[in-house]
Parts: C-alpha cells; structure tokens; sequence
C-alpha cells in the first residue's frame, strides 16, 4: 500500500519535524517501559482508520527524546505494527526543546541524538507500507 504522509498536525509547534527512523536504531534507544505502554500488547494486522487522513495519508507516531530515550506521544501500537514488515518508518520527533525548563545541555543532547538516529523526510515522499486492511480498532 503506497501512503504519502500527513502534515495536518495542528498540535505541532515550531521544531517539531518530520523524520526517517530506522528499525535497529529505534529498538536500541527506546524506553522500552514508554514503548509497552500500549493499549494492547498484542498487535492486531490491521491499520487503525484514525493512523490515516484522506486518501493513505499517514499520520505518524510523535515522539521525543527524554534522558537519552526514545519516548511517545502517540503511535506505541502503530510503530509496533510497521516494524514488524518494515525497515523504516516515519515519524515525527519533538523540538529537542520542547520540554519546559530543559538545559542547554539536555537540549542539544537531544539535538544531537535525533540527527544521529533519525534523517529527515521530505513531505513529498511516499513509504510501500504492508497491504493490511484499514478498521476501526476501537
């Protein structure tokens, strides 16, 4: 299923990107007790109805970096799924200083690991995500 992705994101603020994370440098710096926090263990291979706008446009998961982590906001179950068939996911990633009172420090640490972890997408790319049906999985 070819998906182009989203940029309808209304709760995005400025330094919030969209970004390329590969499948091998994801599982080595989540938290992976963030990560289980889903609303099911158990992966259903069916795309949620709401992970799209319009016609396949992706919404991806958010997350961001805390204490040297990989954290969410949303789409536990989503980068789940994808990670099972794929190698490379989409995703946005919050401003490294989005977080109240972070340090210079903390903020270019987190600068610094999401230009090593992730590579920028360009909003025009498309991604072959698996042929799975599209349910409500509510």
């Amino acid at each position: 299923m070819r998906v182009s992705i989203s940029n309808n994101r209304n709760s995005l603020e400025y330094g919030d990107n969209y970004f390329v994370i590969n499948r091998d440098d994801f599982y080595e710096y989540v938290d992976q007790k963030d990560f289980e926090c889903r609303n099911s263990l158990t992966i259903v291979s069916a795309y949620h109805e709401s992970w799209f706008e319009a016609e396949n446009a992706f919404l991806p998961p958010i997350l961001f970096i805390h204490q040297g982590k990989i954290q969410f906001i949303n789409g536990r179950h989503r980068t789940a799924l994808l990670f099972e068939s794929l190698v490379e996911i989409p995703v946005i990633f919050l401003s490294p200083n989005a977080k109240k009172f972070s340090t210079i420090e903390e903020i270019l640490s987190n600068k610094e690991l999401i230009n090593k972890l992730a590579k920028p997408l360009q909003l025009d790319q498309h991604f072959e995500f698996p042929d799975l049906p599209i349910r409500n999985l509510d």
